[in-house]
């Protein structure tokens, strides 16, 4: 589509329509977002948003009807999907941190899944799994014990890396940022639905088990972090408590998904 007046009369295709609407759509959401938690939240959502939108542009300046044109085209919808699916992650996280409203959320997760159906309509991947950004309604969050403390943890360690040294930001607490966001995102992913087959119920072992991964991973950038932070005993029980309850409540959830599954083909 040209800048030039006289040919900005080109028609966008629906799904470059519904990739601009979620782009401003992120946009003004990520206004919102505190100054101090801006670094951990805003480019993690907003750069992949832009770059897909920036395929799906490039996508329909292909052509479909030569093969090289059909091929470039294919590549930039494939990019596009990948960059909307990394947005799983780091869109959890930020609900989680920001407490965002239901209704916003629900509205943010349509926004990218209304892309992944139209680029699957035009692109007739009938022989894929379409992705799509997974969301859990706040009732569940609060009702299952593992699932409230996971979120507690993820927004108390926010809360300390939000308010730590400059200097700190670009090591220590993006690694920190970055552990408990993926434990956070996998534990929802585990919990999403209930598993009808074996399959299934291995993928839920896997999200829990790379949740508990993640949370044995904060520790030692946790404690370089507590010895530069100069955190009182209490502040540091109080994280590592939490830690320690979450990994204990989802080593349980496993064995108790043994027994609970064990009969699913």
């Amino acid at each position: 589509m040209s800048v030039i007046a006289s040919k900005r009369q080109t028609a966008f295709s629906e799904f470059e329509r519904q990739a601009i609407l979620l782009c401003q759509y992120t946009s003004d959401r990520l206004k919102r977002v505190p100054a101090r938690y801006k670094k951990f939240i805003n480019p993690k959502i907003y750069n992949p948003a832009n770059k897909a939108l920036t395929a799906l542009i490039c996508a329909n300046e292909e052509s479909s009807k030569t093969p090289d044109g059909k091929a470039r085209r294919t590549a930039f919808f494939e990019e596009a999907v990948r960059e909307l699916g990394s947005l799983q992650q780091p869109l959890i996280a930020a609900w989680n941190v920001l407490e965002i409203e239901e209704d916003s959320t629900q509205r943010w997760a349509n926004h990218i899944n209304r892309v992944f159906a139209l680029v699957w309509g035009v692109t007739k991947w009938n022989k894929e799994t379409m992705p799509m950004i997974i969301r859990l309604p706040k009732k569940k969050m609060r009702r299952l014990e593992f699932l409230k403390t996971m979120a507690e943890l993820h927004r108390y360690t926010y809360v300390k890396i939000g308010h730590a040294p400059q200097y700190c930001k670009d090591t220590l607490s993006e690694q920190i940022a970055g552990f408990v966001d993926t434990a956070l995102c996998e534990v929802v992913l585990a919990n999403h639905k209930e598993p009808a087959t074996q399959a299934e119920a291995k993928e839920r072992t896997a999200h829990i088990q790379a949740a508990i991964r993640s949370l044995n991973g904060i520790q030692r950038p946790l404690l370089a972090l507590w010895l530069i932070q100069d955190y009182s005993e209490n502040e540091m029980n109080d994280w590592s408590g939490l830690i320690d309850k979450e990994i204990k409540l989802l080593e349980g959830l496993k064995r108790s998904d043994t027994a609970r599954f064990k009969n699913l083909k």
